[in-house]
């Protein structure tokens, strides 16, 4: 018997997620029809694609305001599809305003149809920074939650949300020693490195390289031996090389040497997101910065809990990295950021431990934990 799966995922790190645990998934399943949306990770993987992955990509209420119409023309072919195939489990990842929505308006149509299919959703709604009366409305949308992370659960089985952490690729990763990361890019152990993050996104990189690479310019005057380097997601690198002129002395480095530039920096200019678990967990300190649409920014000072905006410091329930938003910061506050903490001398603080500390351990793997969740959801 063939087992069909309609696997979505709205964006690279969705597409990420979604390939590893096809990956573990399809061994268990020796028949299978994989169909949905995926990048090159999840198609790799044997996913046929409905639509491309970027028709689902949005940042920010403002663009998911200005996209409304084509947001909705892509879930009502979703549903059309889903409909038509019926497979034997739906499987949404992480873009969670289009994916919950998808997921209530799924039950609905499988009611009225007298069909049903279970569905299952990773990557938690960040309830505990947004508002944890939001964890409520999930159980209306999804069958079984998959959370990266074990503090979530409770949040959501209070409402009756079955709800399992299946933990994060993240905790997994061999990371290099800071010697040998250094050794790797051409760097000595009596370097002071700077890392920059600008993001992987085209409008995180518009939004903070600027102010990051004038930040820079302005370390190099105290710091006139500083060693600058910057991981470039493929998705962006021609948008941050076309900013970055030779006299700036900035080494960028390909996907494959994030973890060598992570470990081997003593400090970073950081775009908020994931990454600042990957970040604290290579041992890099630093400052955290983001900036949003005035809609986002003046809804998210209302409802947000700041203390967890931060990825890293909402894990380990401590703040590892300073956040700066919007019009908080500038290239010389940035500066002036990295300057106080060389000058203190906490190149050696410990950020790595906590979070270590906080995440999910044991069981087979993040991959092969989901996919686990994800055939107790077919077979139930």
């Amino acid at each position: 018997m063939t087992v069909k799966i309609v696997m979505i995922a709205g964006e690279v790190s969705g597409d990420s997620l979604g390939g590893q645990i096809l990956a573990a998934l399809k061994p268990q399943l020796p028949t299978h029809e994989i169909t949905g949306i995926g990048g090159a990770s999840m198609q790799a993987q044997g996913l046929t694609p409905i639509f491309p992955m970027e028709d689902l990509t949005v940042l920010g209420l403002a663009q998911a305001l200005t996209s409304y119409r084509r947001l909705k023309k892509r879930a009502a072919q979703l549903i059309d599809h889903i409909m038509t195939t019926r497979p034997d489990v739906i499987v949404t990842i992480d873009n969670k305003g289009f994916s919950l929505r998808l997921g209530k308006a799924l039950k609905t149509e499988m009611a009225r149809a007298g069909w049903s299919a279970p569905i299952v959703h990773l990557v938690a709604p960040t309830v505990w920074a947004w508002g944890a009366w939001r964890a409520k409305s999930v159980a209306a949308s999804v069958d079984k939650l998959l959370c990266l992370f074990p503090f979530e659960v409770p949040y959501f089985t209070r409402y009756g949300v079955d709800a399992v952490a299946v933990g994060h690729p993240a905790a997994e990763a061999s990371r290099p020693s800071k010697t040998a990361a250094r050794q790797a890019l051409g760097f000595s152990d009596h370097d002071q490195i700077l890392v920059l993050l600008p993001g992987s996104r085209s409008r995180e990189v518009f939004s903070l390289l600027p102010d990051m690479l004038q930040a820079a310019a302005l370390l190099r005057l105290e710091y006139p031996d500083l060693k600058i380097v910057l991981p470039a997601a493929s998705s962006v690198r021609s948008l941050i090389e076309d900013q970055i002129l030779p006299p700036q002395h900035i080494q960028i480095v390909d996907p494959s040497e994030t973890s060598n530039a992570l470990a081997a920096g003593d400090y970073g200019l950081i775009c908020s997101g994931t990454v600042t678990l990957e970040t604290a967990l290579s041992g890099l300190n630093g400052h955290v910065y983001y900036r949003v649409d005035g809609l986002t920014y003046l809804i998210g000072k209302a409802m947000l809990d700041r203390s967890k905006i931060v990825l890293a410091n909402a894990i380990s329930g401590q703040a590892l990295y300073p956040l700066a938003l919007n019009k908080e910061f500038n290239a010389p506050s940035m500066a002036a950021d990295a300057i106080a903490f060389f000058k203190a001398g906490r190149m050696d603080h410990d950020i790595k431990t906590p979070l270590t500390n906080a995440l999910v351990k044991g069981g087979d793997g993040f991959a092969k934990n989901a996919a686990s969740a994800i055939m107790d959801a077919i077979n139930a």
